[in-house]
């Protein structure tokens, strides 16, 4: 049996015959079922299909005890047996022609289609089209924004539908399914209309086209209630659950009556917010701005299509081939270099080096701070035989950048540089590409150096981070200083790295934000070159020995984490917080910062002990919560690959306090406001496996392998 349809019946007798005759069309045409579940109508509803049944082998008849609409269907599904079902209302029409459509070979899919909307005398009063948050919202945002698609518009598999039959009494079926569809299933979209869903002046709910304060109440009633039930669901996850339960806000504010500033000032996204107050304050003018929303989703999704088709037909033809780096020549460069480093960022570095020195041809110049200790370095990066360290060049950025352009002056004007005679006449005499890292080292791009040949990192978006730091910075000098930052690193990247080949960002944000503001067109993300853990522990070998702890998750000696931290500490009833836990700041700090901590928290300590890789995981995994005060940018800092990787529940606030917006990845609760912070940390401790499943999925798509599959694609 390919397709079972599913509709539930009270009171329906005006509009069956309707119906009827759609199926008796196509009876003999297609391999489908049709249950009818009849919920103890008080018309002549059962008899009109008692009598339409007779003789029809297709449909089956079942009489429900009148337990309401959401029993009917969780009955009416045990006795489906279809690889899909289709739900359809009694009083609606569809045209089984829609069968075509379907694959019914792929159980992973879930389809979503169009509709005709008619009023009770069959004239159309509009179309419908799912929302384009539907294809547009990853999950997170689909269930803070209460996006919902009308039970009858999906055609889903019964492996899909076994997961989430049967439905909790939840009253507005749409939102459970449209959340669990999302959830557990790949939607694709049938943009026809093979059904006509018909709005009666009897509903009180679904007759949107209508809208009046009487619909609103009872719609907005029925939404709380049933998210309530929802939130429960032991479907969804924790940080899913926490999402669901702050999301009732939306229908709160209109319960309770709440004003248009409350509304506008709420932590509401901006779509409810505006939605929310048409429905309260222009409630005649909702159906024709619906009608326009349709009209939006219909063009949305159909570029969306096209868009994907498009992008599928080129990922054909650029299908990445996992394999090792090889076959490749290349100049590397990079600045202020220590060794040893604890430096994240530094230490992927060595890494990628070591890897990349095994398996290629290469020449590295690697301009180092006085602290480099040279038989160490070599000691452990084996694959590095002949690096050329241009030693005691200065750490910090401003003067090594004016160091550089004087000694590149100079080697014009024709007092010739050893180091920069080398690279121009590799560039000359080679075929070797380069690739600088750091941006600091742009001057070197004044060089006799051809611009096709070079792969330029600047690690992030740099105009972007100065900008933020100029009003983080509590200290006027501070913030002159960022300003000059901000205007320096403006000029350079918007003007100095449009000739060379790439310019290279970790952050797919970054590459994103150069590519829109900047109007570059080279730009290329590939996260940092990170081993990562290939193997993942199980709960059972977590020992939480830091349990009454919270550590976190960012370098108090960067002025807009230190800030963070401080406004965190003043924020009202955070002391309750502080008398329950220990918090922990892990790092090399000096003396005045840790005096200033411990007047923030009551019960805090510092560790600067250096672990190696496994040790730290586990040091990771022992806590109660790893907690983030600045940016979480996945690619962009092994810090974050490390958190992501760990078994241990990962908040941080959308509104961050450094000033850095917080990406919302799936195993990271974002936080609104204090309140939210508690409910994270008292979350069921039975569900982190879950909230530890999406971290080692996501932390799958920035394996090493696909790393080293973009760099071969770039190199």
């Amino acid at each position: 049996m390919n397709i079972s349809f599913l509709t539930p019946i009270y009171n329906e007798e005006k509009f069956l015959p309707k119906l009827f005759k759609q199926i008796e069309k196509n009876y003999n045409n297609f391999n489908f079922e049709w249950i009818f579940v009849d919920d103890n109508s008080t018309d002549k509803s059962y008899e009109i299909l008692n009598e339409f049944s007779k003789n029809k082998d297709k449909i089956i008849l079942i009489k429900n005890n009148g337990s309401g609409k959401l029993d009917a269907l969780n009955n009416g599904f045990k006795k489906t047996k279809g690889k899909f079902i289709k739900l359809v209302g009694g009083d609606d029409e569809i045209d089984l022609e829609i069968i075509k459509e379907l694959d019914f070979t792929d159980e992973n899919i879930t389809y979503v289609h169009n509709a005709k909307i008619l009023n009770e005398n069959d004239d159309s009063i509009g179309n419908y089209t799912p929302p384009y948050q539907l294809f547009n919202y990853n999950l997170s945002e689909y269930l803070l924004s209460n996006i919902s698609c009308p039970s009858w518009c999906w055609i889903f598999s019964r492996k899909i539908g076994e997961i989430f039959f049967p439905m909790p009494d939840c009253k507005y079926e749409d939102l459970y399914m449209s959340f669990c569809l999302k959830k557990f299933s790949k939607i694709k979209f049938i943009n026809k209309s093979f059904y006509s869903y018909r709005q009666n002046y009897g509903q009180t709910f679904g007759h949107i086209l209508k809208f009046n304060d009487g619909i609103g109440k009872f719609r907005y009633k029925r939404s709380f209630q049933s998210l309530s039930v929802i939130k429960k669901c032991k479907l969804f996850s924790s940080r899913e659950k926490f999402l669901i339960s702050i999301s009732r806000l939306y229908y709160y504010f209109y319960l309770k009556k709440k004003n248009i500033f409350i509304i506008l000032f709420s932590t509401l996204p901006v779509q409810r917010k505006l939605k929310l107050i048409i429905f309260k304050y222009l409630s005649y003018f909702y159906g024709p701005i619906q009608k326009l929303k349709y009209v939006f989703d219909k063009s949305f999704l159909t570029n969306f299509l096209t868009k994907k088709v498009k992008e599928k037909n080129l990922n054909l033809k650029k299908e990445i081939e996992y394999g090792n780096i090889v076959n490749k020549k290349l100049v590397l460069l990079k600045s202020c270099l220590s060794f040893p480093t604890k430096d994240g960022f530094t230490n992927q570095y060595y890494n990628f080096l070591n890897y990349f020195c095994g398996e290629n041809q290469n020449k590295l110049f690697l301009f180092c701070n006085k602290n480099f200790d040279q038989k160490k370095f070599y000691d452990s990066n084996k694959n590095i035989k002949d690096a050329t360290l241009i030693k005691n060049f200065p750490e910090n950025f401003p003067i090594l950048i004016i160091k550089l352009l004087s000694l590149i002056i100079l080697h014009k004007l024709g007092f010739k540089n050893k180091i920069f005679m080398e690279l121009e006449n590799i560039s000359k005499n080679t075929d070797f590409n380069f690739y600088i890292h750091d941006i600091s080292l742009y001057p070197i791009l004044f060089l006799n150096i051809d611009p096709k040949k070079i792969i330029f990192s600047i690690t992030d978006f740099q105009i972007n981070r100065l900008f933020k730091l100029i009003f983080v910075s509590k200290k006027t000098f501070k913030s002159f200083y960022y300003f000059l930052g901000f205007i320096h690193c403006l000029l350079v990247e918007t003007l100095t790295f449009r000739k060379v080949k790439y310019l290279h960002v970790y952050s797919e944000k970054d590459r994103y934000n150069i590519n829109k503001y900047l109007l570059y067109k080279n730009v290329i993300s590939i996260p940092n070159f990170f081993e990562g853990r290939e193997k993942f522990y199980t709960k059972n070998n977590i020992l939480k020995i830091n349990n009454n702890k919270i550590l976190i998750m960012g370098d108090l000696n960067l002025p807009e984490v230190y800030n963070g931290l401080k406004k965190l500490g003043k924020i009202q009833k955070f002391e309750l917080l502080s008398e329950k836990f220990k918090f922990v700041f892990k790092g090399d700090y000096s003396e005045n910062i840790k005096q200033e901590i411990k007047k923030i928290f009551k019960h805090c300590e510092f560790n600067s002990e250096w672990f190696n890789k496994e040790n730290y995981y586990h040091y990771l995994d022992s806590f109660k919560v790893l907690l983030f005060l600045d940016s979480i940018d996945f690619g962009l800092s092994n810090r974050v690959l490390d958190a992501l990787n760990s078994k241990t529940l990962i908040v941080g606030f959308k509104s961050a306090f450094t000033g850095y917006p917080l990406k919302n990845y799936e195993n990271v609760i974002l936080l609104r406001n204090f309140n939210d912070l508690i409910k994270a940390i008292n979350i069921d401790s039975n569900r982190e496996l879950e909230i530890i499943s999406n971290a080692n999925k996501l932390a799958n798509n920035y394996k090493i392998s696909v790393v080293k599959s973009l760099w071969n694609r770039v190199l």
